[in-house]
């Protein structure tokens, strides 16, 4: 994890869109750091999703906060979405939530195991003329 210690000057719920036609929308609750020039953000599947988020309560302007990014998300437009964990005088206060992404794991996994299975149970042997 890439670490970065500052005073969040500014917070904002925002979004952006992606993809073909800008068609997709992320919510995204962005932090700018008085120690660095990039901003910093969490991804959100929902504005409500992210207003109802520990972070945006949390987390408040002029005080310093220990971030933890992760270091497979990369900078796109001065800002990286990565935010892992946030400590607050050595307290963690927020902490990402993976656990749609195991499931969403566990779900790929077993179809596959699934689909092996079917493929290899009822696939018809070729006739050896």
């Amino acid at each position: 994890m890439t670490v970065i210690k500052g005073k969040v000057i500014s917070k904002e719920l925002t979004h952006y869109y992606s993809g073909y036609y800008r068609k997709n929308r992320h919510d995204i609750l962005l932090f700018e750091i008085e120690s660095i020039d990039d901003k910093i953000a969490i991804n959100y599947f929902s504005e409500s999703e992210a207003k109802s988020d520990i972070a945006f309560s949390k987390v408040d302007t002029g005080k310093v906060y220990q971030f933890y990014l992760d270091p497979s998300y990369p900078n796109v437009n001065s800002r990286n979405n990565g935010v892992s964990i946030i400590d607050y005088e050595g307290i963690e206060i927020y902490r990402k939530n993976n656990s749609m992404n195991l499931y969403a794991g566990i779900f790929f996994v077993l179809l596959g195991v699934a689909l092996t299975y079917f493929g290899i149970k009822y696939s018809r042997p070729k006739s050896g003329g």
